[in-house]
């Protein structure tokens, strides 16, 4: 695996042990999903570093975040002195662990933060997470962000602090996961690489990382999901980092934005619902004119974008590749159709109020009204 320039990338988490010899502090605190923490290969890696230092373990709190769960980890550390912080476990746990260590640094109240617009006093010295992802999704491990609800609307801490400075990229983490987990994580991370290609803010530098993460995760996961070996697996770990650290630059579009109202009204896992509208979307932007480009760099830029996405997913047109992309998704077995996950006409409204998200939208190539949205969810039913 490539090192990178911003986060000291490792291959196993054997090399935990070194990685942490190589910090200044006083306390350790290991944020973990449950199963994570009882996986055999982490407790015999983590038995030795726990007997050796003062270790404050935090595991219980609610997939995706919630506010309560910010101010019980808070609680749970308080006592922690100089701490540097370990997650261990999928994209909720290594977003939890950032907003813990965030708030815990600056002393701010999370929700006052969030609601009210609280500014950071300074804070002079750097803060130190390493990150272990186990699923394939993701890539927090390779972003600034991380995400909470506060009464099932979504808030993201958006700062270069949470950044982690080590990362473990260990595939011999996920091959427990199941395959539902596979598939929806996997789709999460396929949908931030096209995102990111077609996004407004897209440089040479994302749309490289994008590239990679389409050729890594594309071709590969199906088998990841039904047959599922070290080699698969490693190629669906790092293509979700190259896609973690393509979103990094360019943040995600439409198809996210209108996910999250997806997972936070109606429950369904957020790569679930980022691919029941991703194949649409595919299609939408293709049809970008003059007059509804968000991206300055033109229309026929736009289109050789979405044309060049296409081929990486073995598409001739944009109508094809999200007929490969519908395909690809059934045969994981994830849903394509709303009614298949209980949704009906009479919920567009609410879906659309609650993610028609400026920022996301407007990273979009082409404009998304309030009434396209709906037309995507009414082409989707």
């Amino acid at each position: 695996m490539q090192d990178d320039k911003l986060i000291n990338i490792h291959s196993s988490l054997t090399n935990l042990k070194n990685i942490i010899a190589s910090y200044n502090f006083q306390s350790i605190v290991l944020i973990s999903g449950k199963s994570a923490s009882q996986q055999p290969y982490v407790q015999e890696n983590l038995a030795s570093i726990i007997e050796q230092y003062h270790v404050y373990h935090f595991k219980e709190f609610s997939k995706p975040p919630e506010i309560q769960d910010v101010y019980m980890g808070l609680e749970k550390i308080k006592n922690a002195q100089n701490p540097l912080f370990i997650a261990i476990g999928g994209g909720s746990v290594i977003d939890i662990a950032k907003l813990i260590m965030f708030f815990n640094a600056y002393n701010i109240d999370p929700e006052a933060y969030f609601l009210k617009g609280a500014e950071k006093p300074s804070y002079p010295d750097k803060l130190f997470l390493i990150a272990i992802p186990t699923t394939a999704g993701t890539g927090s491990e390779a972003t600034q962000f991380a995400t909470l609800y506060i009464d099932k609307k979504k808030y993201s801490l958006d700062c270069c602090e949470i950044l982690p400075s080590s990362v473990i990229l260990d595939p011999l983490l996920t091959l427990s996961l199941p395959p539902q987990v596979t598939a929806e994580s996997g789709v999460d991370a396929l949908s931030q690489a096209i995102e990111s290609y077609w996004s407004v803010n897209s440089t040479d530098i994302s749309k490289s990382y994008a590239h990679r993460a389409i050729e890594l995760i594309y071709p590969c996961l199906f088998d990841a999901v039904h047959h599922p070996n070290k080699n698969n697996r490693e190629s669906m770990l790092l293509g979700a980092h190259y896609a973690g650290k393509a979103i990094q630059i360019t943040r995600t579009t439409a198809p996210h934005a209108l996910s999250y109202s997806l997972t936070s009204h109606f429950g369904l896992a957020h790569g679930q619902a980022v691919s029941l509208t991703l194949p649409e979307f595919f299609i939408y932007n293709s049809h970008v004119t003059d007059e509804n480009a968000l991206d300055p760099r033109g229309t026929p830029y736009i289109r050789k974008c979405i044309n060049e996405i296409a081929h990486l997913l073995h598409a001739k047109t944009p109508e094809e590749a999200a007929e490969n992309l519908y395909k690809l998704f059934k045969s994981i077995h994830l849903k394509i159709n709303l009614d298949e996950v209980g949704i009906s006409e009479n919920d567009y409204a609410l879906i659309v109020d609650h993610s028609y998200t400026p920022s996301r939208m407007k990273n979009n190539p082409r404009h998304v009204s309030r009434e396209d949205a709906i037309g995507i969810l009414k082409a989707i039913q």
